[in-house]
């Protein structure tokens, strides 16, 4: 059972679960940090800094030719250790941009957005 409330001065989260502590090592009141194993999410795996926040879309930036970039909008899953699952709009082998996105984007807004 996980808490409803956050202790705003310990920033923690109280959690009750059963564990097996045949050993003895559990004490009561003890902290202690948990890692649970999920299964697999299917997806494509990216970098989050290759993912951005336009609205309330996430989109990433694929680069479609050498030089040429374009804006998908992408469906995200689960993050873990700095990377993310795209669970739609991401293929395997789609080369996604990571580093200046953002600048990109508005590189790209800027240039949609002036007359030719």
């Amino acid at each position: 059972m996980v808490s409803d409330f956050m202790d705003s001065a310990k920033r923690t989260i109280k959690v009750r679960g059963a564990v097996d502590n045949s050993n003895r090592l559990l004490k009561a009141e003890m902290f202690v940090k948990a890692e649970f194993l999920l299964a697999p999410e299917s997806g494509v795996e990216v970098s989050s800094r290759a993912v951005f926040l336009r609205g309330e879309k996430h989109y990433v930036m694929l680069e479609d030719t050498p030089g040429h970039y374009s804006r998908q909008e992408v469906t995200v899953g689960s993050e873990r250790a700095g990377r993310l699952i795209i669970t739609e709009g991401l293929k395997p082998g789609q080369r996604v941009v990571v580093d200046g996105v953002l600048l990109l984007e508005q590189l790209l807004s800027q240039s949609h957005n002036s007359p030719t």
